[in-house]
Parts: structure tokens; C-alpha cells; sequence
């Protein structure tokens, strides 16, 4: 008969000092924490003599998945023997892992620059999920110092941990391996682009409608103007591609720098046309079509930046609301998980009570017989010495 293998449940919790430099261009960010992890095991020892070494009785054998590199670790161990048996006693083994390094996350820049990204640091067991199931501790919270944020001038982290458990392929054979990841939240904060970036784009697509002073049968000195605006934007996009890394899809900015490139080359086009067939002298009615040209190019560009300041504003409303319902469920989950344990432990307290009750009654019932049997006693006795 094959042997009846045993599934440890390693309880887990994490506690973030430090986390920040967050690296958009090469996909990854600096971490410092702390993970704990507890489990109980029926270990054969000398309870005097007792000290944990991982490598003579279990160890879940935690490994960090998206590490970049080797990250620097300090790793300690503690033992609380719950249970003394004859032969086996019940034992539960703490680890304490200090952990700095850097990290990789796949980011998202869709929304650039409004993006919200997820730092992720995904914590698995070497060993298969039929022996390790990683799990979030019940008794201890997952903290997160906020003070210790080192982006603050470009980023805003929220104030909440979210976990995940999983199972993870195994790299090396075909089992799967309990996993177990840890996100939190980072809002970028966008003023820098909205004025240096959207505002500048704006300003150099705006400037080129001045051509529509110039009379239209000179398209040249408008093809000017055009080539130079055109040329301006598309060095100002390849500026910006600086700060992102080389994606197959466009963001935000990308789309509204690559419709003011259209918008002027259309306008150039139209100019050619025009300048042909209005020479010489911007003959009639090649005159009010110019000018129903410069309404029509007027209005377009106030419509798109309306609709583009009106999806700023609810892009930003909707990750402030994101914010304070990620910290709402934090506060939330807490208070439920306190409650519970206040329960857990007054229905300890009350039990411990009732049975301290239950030996007090015993002792007065205890007392009333012993009195009664001296009463009895000294009664007898006084009888004996009436006798």
C-alpha cells in the first residue's frame, strides 16, 4: 500500500516596509517586506534539545516568482511546541523571511497617462500542491506603510493589500504548485503629462490654423507651416516613447498625438487642393470654401479636446473612486476579520468561565458535603461525648 501523503497548510502574512522606484520603461519596481509563514507538524524530538532545522523536518520551501535576480534575504525560524505527546508532539514553526529586491510586473498602458498599475509579488512553494497549500493567515493582518512610499511625486499608492491564491504551473515537472500573490495599487499621478504633453500637443496644432491667413493661392507658404507642425509632433511622440516601454498597442497620448498628425496632414492636403484650383488670386468661391474650411477645422479641434478633457475628468473621478473603494474594503475586511477573532476569543473566555463556573460549583458543592460530614462528625462526637 503506497503512503498517505499529508497536505501542510502554511499560513502566510506579509508586511510591506518599502516599495517604490518604479521603472515604467523596464517593467519592474523595488520592494522591501517581510513574509511570515506558520504551519504545525508532528515532529519526534527532545523537547530540551529542540531546535528547527529545515533541512531534517518540513519546510514549504518558499521561492519568489517575478524576482529580478537574486533579491537579498535574511531568513530566521521559531518553534512553540502546542501539544506534548508520548512519542510525537504537535509543533508550530514559524519563518520569518526579510526580503529586498527588485521585481518585474507586466504593466498596462492603455490609459497612459492616467494609468493605474499593479505591483505584484507573486510567492509560490517549490513543492507540489499536494503537499504545500499556501494560504493567508487568518490571525494577522497584511500591512502596508504608506509613509514608506518612495515615488510620491509621480505615483499614488493606495493603502490596500490584495491577495490572491492560485496554483502555478511547475517549471520543472508537471505537478502544480500552490502559489500565493500579494498586489497593491499605484495611481500615476498625471499633471506632469496633462501640461507638458496633451497641453504642448494642443498648443503646436492649435498654432498651425494660422495659416488661413494667408491668402490660399500661395499653398506653398501654407505647406510650410504644415511640414514644419507635422514634423514637430512626430519628434515630440518619439520624446515621449522615451518613457514607455516598446508596446504593440497605442495609448492615450499616442492616439491624440497621432490624430493631430492626420488633423494637419488632412489640412495640408486640402491646402494643395485648394492652391491648385483657387490660383490665381483665391478666386470665387474658392474664398468661402476657405473659409468654411477654417470653421470646419475650428470645430473639429474643440470637439475632439472637449470629449478629451471631459474622459480626463472621468478617468481621474473614477480612480479617486477606485482608490476609496480599495481602502474601504481594506478597512472593511479588517474590522470583519477583528470581529471575528473578538468572537472567537469570547467564546474562549465564556467557555473558560463556564468550566471555571462548573469547578466552582463543584467546590461548593464539594464544601457543603464536607461541612454537612463535619456537622455529622461533630454531632456524632458530641453525642459520643454525651455518652
Amino acid at each position: 500500500m503506497s503512503k498517505i501523503q499529508r497536505q501542510y497548510k502554511v499560513e502566510t502574512h506579509v508586511i510591506i516596509q518599502k516599495i517604490g522606484q518604479i521603472n515604467t520603461k523596464n517593467e519592474t519596481f523595488y520592494a522591501e517586506f517581510f513574509i511570515e509563514t506558520q504551519w504545525s507538524d508532528r515532529i519526534r524530538i527532545n523537547e530540551k534539545q529542540f531546535k528547527y532545522d529545515p533541512a531534517k523536518f518540513f519546510n514549504p520551501n518558499i521561492i519568489l516568482n517575478n524576482s529580478v535576480g537574486d533579491p537579498y534575504q535574511e531568513i530566521s525560524y521559531s518553534a512553540k511546541i502546542l501539544e506534548n505527546g508520548k512519542v510525537f508532539k504537535l509543533v508550530e514553526i514559524v519563518e520569518r523571511r526579510k526580503i529586498q529586491g527588485k521585481f518585474w510586473q507586466k504593466f498596462d498602458f492603455n490609459k497612459f497617462p492616467l494609468d493605474v498599475q499593479t505591483l505584484a509579488i507573486e510567492i509560490s512553494s517549490s513543492s507540489p500542491c499536494s503537499q504545500v497549500h499556501l494560504i493567508e493567515s487568518k490571525n494577522k493582518f497584511n500591512f502596508l506603510n504608506p509613509n514608506a512610499f518612495m515615488d510620491t511625486q509621480e505615483w499614488k499608492i493606495c493603502n490596500h493589500i490584495q491577495t490572491r491564491e492560485c496554483l502555478k504551473q511547475s517549471e520543472v515537472s508537471t505537478d502544480e504548485n500552490s502559489a500565493f500573490t500579494i498586489q497593491i495599487s499605484a495611481f500615476r499621478m498625471p499633471s506632469y503629462y496633462l501640461y507638458n504633453a496633451f497641453l504642448l500637443i494642443f498648443i503646436i496644432t492649435s498654432v498651425g490654423l494660422a495659416k488661413f491667413t494667408i491668402q490660399c493661392d500661395t499653398p506653398h507658404v501654407r505647406l510650410i507651416v504644415d511640414t514644419t507642425v507635422v514634423l514637430t509632433l512626430i519628434t515630440f511622440k518619439w520624446v515621449i516613447a522615451e518613457e514607455i516601454p516598446q508596446i504593440s498597442y497605442l495609448t492615450s497620448l499616442d492616439k491624440y498625438n497621432l490624430f493631430s498628425i492626420a488633423y494637419v496632414i488632412a489640412q495640408s492636403i486640402y491646402d494643395s487642393v485648394v492652391g491648385v484650383l483657387a490660383s490665381p488670386k483665391c478666386a470665387k468661391p474658392y474664398g468661402t470654401y476657405d473659409l468654411y474650411a477654417f470653421i470646419a477645422s475650428v470645430s473639429l479641434l474643440a470637439i475632439v479636446n472637449i470629449f478629451l478633457v471631459i474622459w480626463i475628468i472621468f478617468i481621474a473621478i473614477r480612480n479617486r473612486y477606485d482608490m476609496y473603494k480599495y481602502t474601504k474594503v481594506s478597512s472593511d475586511t479588517n474590522s470583519k476579520r477583528l470581529l471575528q477573532m473578538y468572537n472567537k476569543d469570547m467564546s474562549k473566555f465564556e467557555s473558560n468561565l463556564d468550566v471555571k463556573n462548573d469547578f466552582g460549583e463543584m467546590d461548593e458543592d464539594q464544601d457543603e458535603n464536607d461541612s454537612d460530614k463535619k456537622s455529622d462528625t461533630d454531632s456524632i462526637g458530641s453525642q459520643t461525648i454525651r455518652l
